[in-house]
């Protein structure tokens, strides 16, 4: 380990207005988008700059239920940050962001310049090799093999790095934990009897191979694990005529039921809690989020975020919108054992997981080429520009070779 960081600070030290390596640059990139993200939409942007890079999120219009306040993107990209970081560290450089530059537009997410590698971030260079390996296991864990708890203790000093975030476990062996299991299951069943919450996590769903391949973001629906006959219900259930017909069968229930299961096979819940609701707050908590998920993997765990329970309690405005008077009381006896069984405020609630012991998953997510997330002045629309004003665009040689290639991607074609 000497010998690399050795090699790592023998590379020309970079002052603030140097430009990074080309190749570097791209490479720092490409692992940066292996960050995860809600339902693999893959929300970000970049535009390349003379002395660095700025990171942007997109919205989905689509999403107008699960993602009313943008808390799934903000965490993402901390988790893109948090990437780039331990990329670049692997290259010999340290990043400096610089959060939300221009207040007035929340979407600019962070300005990244690079330095040469500091002694404070050698200890990233164990994790870049786990960038590639880090992935989402949805199916059941090996209920049966023994959690060492040291392991989880290793993750929460991890969230403890960061002075405004804190992880809370809840374990298998507590009283609590067939409590979550229920609180998770409940949650899952209300989103297939919302019309809405059922639509938005269809539409991220890919049911053919083909389809998933081509449009490389969403959900592969082989990465859900189903098995044939899980997966061909969830296909039946697309219209939401059928799936509201299928819930009088109790198809619903059975999504709960599974849910339950599930959390079951686990060894522990975690929570990552953070002092603050603010858009900096959660982007800190993703980079936390990310650096637990990539530890957790280096110890041999697998884990899968919980998406379905804090859409649920967070946004009380829109329970009037979308859910009947029987199942908004439901959801507010939700929000009570929330806070009952990890003490705090669902708007300091940031991300929610699960972690156990499960085999390798056979399918994992695709990302869309490099290209396709790369801004420049003619792609980055007028508004954009103009809230960019204390940072003029330019345009530079690897931004224009990024964009030139993304004519050889194939177009998104419909969810079929």
């Amino acid at each position: 380990m000497q010998s690399e960081i050795q090699a790592k600070l023998a590379k020309q030290p970079l002052c603030a207005g140097s430009q990074i390596a080309e190749a570097d640059l791209r490479q720092i990139l490409e692992k940066a988008i292996l960050a995860p993200s809600g339902h693999n939409w893959q929300p970000w942007q970049f535009r390349i700059r003379q002395d660095g890079v700025e990171l942007h999120i997109v919205r989905q219009p689509i999403m107008e239920f699960i993602e009313q306040d943008d808390h799934a993107r903000y965490l993402s990209a901390g988790a893109v940050i948090e990437n780039m970081c331990i990329s670049a560290a692997s290259l010999g450089y340290s990043v400096v962001a610089q959060y939300f530059p221009i207040p007035e537009n929340p979407l600019f997410v962070a300005y990244i310049r690079f330095t040469g590698l500091s002694p404070a971030d050698y200890h990233l260079l164990d994790l870049c090799h786990l960038l590639d390996a880090r992935c989402t296991n949805r199916g059941f864990y090996d209920a049966a093999q023994p959690m060492d708890y040291s392991k989880l203790l290793t993750l929460s000093q991890l969230a403890s790095q960061t002075a405004s975030t804190r992880l809370v476990w809840i374990g298998r062996d507590t009283a609590e934990f067939p409590m979550v299991a229920g609180l998770c299951g409940r949650s899952e069943q209300l989103f297939f009897e919302c019309e809405r919450g059922h639509a938005e996590i269809l539409e991220g769903i890919r049911f053919r191979t083909e389809s998933a391949a081509m449009q490389r973001d969403g959900l592969d629906v082989r990465t859900l694990d189903l098995g044939p006959m899980g997966t061909a219900m969830l296909k039946t259930c697309r219209s939401w005529n059928v799936q509201t017909l299928l819930n009088q069968f109790g198809a619903s229930r059975l999504v709960n039921f599974v849910t339950q299961r599930q959390i079951k096979s686990s060894s522990a819940v975690g929570l990552v809690i953070s002092d603050s609701s603010d858009h900096l707050s959660v982007v800190l908590s993703g980079r936390v989020m990310e650096r637990i998920w990539l530890v957790a993997t280096k110890l041999g765990l697998s884990l899968q975020p919980l998406y379905a329970i804090l859409p649920l309690i967070r946004y009380p405005t829109s329970r009037e919108r979308f859910f009947s008077a029987s199942q908004i009381l439901a959801i507010e006896r939700m929000v009570g054992d929330f806070r009952m069984l990890f003490g705090c405020s669902e708007s300091n609630a940031q991300f929610l997981f699960r972690i156990g012991h499960g085999c390798t998953p056979k399918v994992r997510s695709l990302r869309k080429p490099l290209a396709s997330f790369i801004l420049t002045d003619e792609r980055s629309g007028s508004s954009l520009t103009e809230s960019c004003h204390n940072f003029e665009p330019i345009r530079t040689p690897l931004s224009d070779k990024l964009v030139n290639t993304a004519q050889l991607r194939i177009e998104p074609s419909e969810v079929s």
